[in-house]
């Protein structure tokens, strides 16, 4: 069997480049509670998926570290739990374990901004969930205002399902008293 490693290496270099820096959609596809190897703290490891633009389909990793003995460093933690849906009000009417918050991430939608860091060498990505918001009507936990993507058209696929319609009043035209439009005040 010939292998064709150009086209398999161009694969690999396309699929592994960096999510572009700026607001995506993601959807939370795995969420694996463990712990983290530097300090034992309990951790959940998210892997999201890009819905929409250019990046559909790359998937960055996300590592919700619970650090129960720093307040400062869990305040981040929970932020970053309340931009997914998960809010502070849930977590004490609940009082889910680290598992079962894993398991209420799973197919949750949230806007996340992206960044790049380095690290061993290469740039990784930095998704951010804390000021985005989640994404309406997938996140029964977090209200939130939808925020346009203006570098993209919103069309059928793209527009919420459920949007409320607003009507705005049209400012008044200014006319004249023959009732036609007074062209002067523009």
């Amino acid at each position: 069997m010939s292998i064709n490693w150009g086209s398999e290496l161009d694969k690999v270099d396309e699929a592994t480049k960096p999510i572009a820096e700026g607001v995506h959609t993601f959807r939370i596809v795995e969420a694996k509670p463990t712990k983290a190897s530097s300090s034992g703290n309990p951790m959940i490891r998210l892997s999201a998926k890009v819905e929409g633009g250019p990046d559909e389909g790359k998937v960055a990793f996300v590592n919700l570290v619970f650090p129960f003995d720093n307040p400062r460093a869990m305040k981040m933690t929970l932020r970053r739990l309340s931009g997914l849906g998960i809010s502070a009000e849930l977590l004490k009417a609940e009082n889910p374990s680290i598992e079962q918050i894993a398991a209420k991430l799973i197919g949750r939608s949230s806007n996340g901004t992206v960044a790049h860091r380095e690290w061993n060498g290469e740039t990784q990505n930095d998704v951010d969930f804390m000021n985005t918001g989640a994404v309406p009507n997938v996140v029964p936990d977090a209200p939130s205002i939808p925020r346009p993507d203006i570098s993209e058209p919103v069309t059928a696929a793209t527009q919420p399902v459920a949007q409320q319609e607003i009507q705005i009043p049209s400012p008044a035209v200014p006319t004249t008293s023959a009732g036609k439009v007074d062209e002067r005040a523009f």
